[in-house]
């Protein structure tokens, strides 16, 4: 009896260990995203270069991925909150 409680406890603990290792990497992940994105923000954005952001957005096209980018450099760069921007793609 005392072994299956044991048992029990090590099953438990593993699917434990298990959920915090996902929570942990999931973590990781989105921070590695995060800081991705924010690097290519300072890498190529400016505010002079408007009209060749949008000229670039147009032949790449439209993706979840551009979008993000496209509103990380308004924000570090621009000066304001894009809101109608924001608005359009949610």
């Amino acid at each position: 009896m005392v072994e299956g409680i044991k048992k029990n406890e090590i099953e438990g603990n593993l699917e434990q260990a298990g959920s915090l290792a996902d929570q942990i990497i999931g973590l990781l992940a989105r921070i590695v995203g995060l800081g991705s994105i924010k690097h290519i923000s300072q890498s190529i954005g400016t505010a002079d270069l408007e009209m060749a952001y949008q000229a670039t957005l147009d032949r790449v096209g439209t993706t979840n991925a551009t979008q993000l980018i496209d509103l990380t450099i308004r924000l570090d760069h621009f000066g304001e909150i894009p809101i109608a921007t924001i608005q359009e793609t949610t």
